[in-house]
């Protein structure tokens, strides 16, 4: 059972999230607060797994919550749920997990409850090798970790980065992205980077030109100058 704390001012957003929460399997409501001093307390109290957070709220706001929180032996995972996108840098600076802005969509919010789940079930400490991502789109913002991306692919002054079941466009090069990018990410063409571990087959066809097969089935051309690289990290 995952046991979440919610800590939300505005009575509306609270009565939604809760809903939201007991919809789910597996999931329990331990408490909930209005303001960031009742929460820090109730999460001194139940020691939830998951604490989802406004960042406005009145006598202790979610960026100072969270910052008090290091403090504790046993850190849960913070989402901060705000309506404002400028705070999302500082979010992350904060140990942010995940920043969902408001309104979310189902989609988006059913993606946070999986990428909890799994984290959760690992039972690994979140890895400093794991790059966040703030990709902006109209009205949202979506946090991209490097450990969700099977591969990534230039796409003019943007790079779309492939994930389990979607993709997003992020506004940066792909040199500018390879310089980001955690060690399990190898470059393999000019306009590809694959991370090792969503490696299936490496395969050659009859005129000797090299492809990689990834774990999803995607087949992507290897270029002769990279092909040395790959081969070395293969090894």
């Amino acid at each position: 059972m995952i046991n979440v704390l919610i800590a939300d001012d505005e009575p509306l957003a609270l009565a939604s999230l809760k809903y939201s929460i007991k919809e789910l399997t597996n999931w329990q409501l331990v408490s909930s607060a209005d303001n960031g001093l009742d929460a820090l307390k109730q999460i001194n109290e139940y020691c939830p797994d998951v604490v989802l957070l406004d960042i406005n709220m009145p006598h202790l706001n979610g960026l100072e919550l969270s910052k008090q929180l290091q403090a504790c032996k046993v850190v849960p995972l913070i989402i901060f749920i705000t309506a404002y996108d400028n705070y999302a840098v500082d979010a992350f600076a904060h140990c942010a997990f995940d920043y969902l802005l408001k309104p979310y969509d189902d989609n988006r919010f059913r993606f946070m409850i999986e990428r909890v789940e799994k984290q959760l079930a690992s039972d690994t400490p979140l890895s400093d090798e794991n790059t966040k991502f703030l990709v902006k789109s109209i009205g949202k913002i979506q946090v991209v970790n490097s450990a969700d991306i099977h591969w990534i692919e230039s796409a003019g002054n943007y790079v779309s980065l492939h994930l389990f079941d979607t993709h997003a466009l992020h506004r940066i090069s792909l040199n500018q992205i390879a310089q980001q990018l955690p060690t399990q990410f190898i470059r393999i063409h000019r306009k590809y980077i694959i991370c090792i571990e969503q490696l299936d087959q490496l395969t050659t066809d009859g005129d000797g030109h090299h492809f990689v097969i990834l774990r999803d089935g995607t087949q992507l051309s290897v270029s002769d100058s990279y092909k040395q690289s790959l081969m070395k990290a293969l090894s």
